[in-house]
């Protein structure tokens, strides 16, 4: 008996045959150009796209989680095993062909250059500092969603001091809810709850913070006085009294420094007491329109500073901060002096604000441009009123010791009484 003389036989054989040649069809193994992903590929000639790729993370991309060679060989054949049984088909995976990779260097990356244009210099070099060492932490090319919560609360909290700590934290909650906003789609991005951690001693002095460093009227009229006069050398000559002027403002206003170098003649009302902070060129840092309350003694300054354009001329936020450093270092005592920046003289105002004109926290906000209230809470102290009497005390006893005239010698860097 011939099994090729009948035609129906012949037929069932050669489909015996294709499917054999079918079901040896064989996956490839590759990697990635950068090294973080094996890429698993299937062929068939009959198939649009002829090919399907499956991805998984090698060490380097996932040290946790990701495939070693071994680990990976396994994975395919047992695909490999799945697809020719007909039970899975990687053309029926609702997949993407090239999954996105976010890198610890991408995200911080993307982050940087999305803020950049909107923050001061300063801030930005802060944040790329703190960022740098969470990439030396983890690893630039890591997939930054396969870090564990715990690994970056661990990281956070290796700060030494609690300040550090809770810098490290929001900036890296930051790039987070950049993440989740850009890749709104892509599993696996979450932000990461973190705790900061903080010993006894660091929670008591957040709760009864005493600022040492804050300046009374008094000390800085002394200040003043002393620039006006020019009882030391100064690169200001003939802008002295401006630049007391402005220093003045800055404490009964507690305004941000670039704010009051902004100020325009035309935002000064003659009418009332009320400053405009805001025009075509010009908004503050709130990002919304301001009008400042003044106290009379502001008001007065300002009327009589008047003028078209910046009252201020040509004075910039690097000279003013370098010359209120220097007027400090040439009037007030060295371990006052060098733990002063012109930014404590927004923080002296608000102090002032609150414990000796008793002002409102809502008031306070406005005048100051606080958009909430958690900003003025570090100002909160439970003996405020009698740590200014304290400070004016100690002030007052400082001058007496020291004749009130102080001469300062520029070798030594320090006051002396004068002769």
């Amino acid at each position: 008996m011939k099994i090729y003389s009948s035609g129906n036989l012949y037929v069932d054989k050669k489909r015996i045959l294709v499917n054999q040649i079918q079901q040896k069809i064989m996956a490839s193994l590759s990697k990635t150009s950068d090294g973080l992903r094996w890429r698993i590929r299937f062929y068939s000639s009959k198939r649009t796209p002829p090919y399907k790729d499956v991805y998984q993370f090698t060490k380097k991309g996932d040290s946790a989680n990701g495939y070693t060679r071994i680990q990976i060989d396994e994975y395919q054949k047992d695909l490999e095993n799945d697809f020719k049984a007909n039970a899975w088909n990687p053309w029926d995976q609702d997949k993407k062909e090239s999954p996105t990779i976010i890198t610890v260097t991408s995200a911080i990356d993307g982050y940087l250059k999305k803020v950049k244009p909107t923050i001061k210099p300063p801030t930005y070099k802060t944040k790329v500092s703190t960022l740098k060492q969470f990439k030396e932490e983890f690893g630039e090319q890591r997939p930054i969603t396969s870090i564990e919560t715990e690994d970056i609360e661990d990281w956070v909290n290796e700060a030494n001091k609690y300040t550090s700590r809770k810098k490290r934290k929001s900036e890296i909650i930051l790039v987070f809810n950049y993440l989740k906003k850009k890749y709104r789609n892509e599993s696996g991005i979450h932000t990461p709850e973190i705790e900061v951690a903080a010993t006894k001693q660091e929670k008591n002095e957040l709760r009864f913070k005493d600022f040492k460093t804050f300046l009374l009227r008094e000390q800085l009229d002394f200040m003043l006085e002393r620039l006006k006069r020019g009882m030391f050398r100064s690169r200001v000559k003939k802008d002295r009294e401006l630049l007391s002027k402005y220093y003045l403002l800055g404490f009964l206003t507690g305004r941000r420094r670039r704010d009051l170098l902004s100020i325009k003649g035309e935002w000064i009302s003659n009418s009332e007491p009320v400053l405009r902070l805001f025009d075509q060129d010009y908004i503050s840092k709130g990002q919304r329109p301001e009008w400042v309350e003044l106290n009379t003694e502001a008001w007065e300054i300002l009327k009589d500073l008047k003028q078209p354009g910046p009252i201020f001329g040509d004075f910039s936020e690097s000279f003013v901060s370098e010359e209120f450093e220097h007027l400090v270092q040439h009037t007030l005592p060295s371990e006052l002096a060098n733990k002063l920046s012109l930014h404590k003289l927004r923080d002296s105002a608000i102090m002032h604000m609150m414990y000796r004109e008793g002002l409102s926290i809502p008031f306070i906000m406005a005048r100051v441009g606080h958009a909430g209230f958690s900003s003025l809470q570090k100002y909160v102290h439970p003996n405020g009123v009698q740590l200014i009497r304290f400070k004016q005390e100690e002030w007052a006893e400082f001058l007496q010791n020291n004749d009130v005239e102080l001469t300062y010698d520029s070798t030594t860097l320090k006051l002396l009484k004068a002769n």
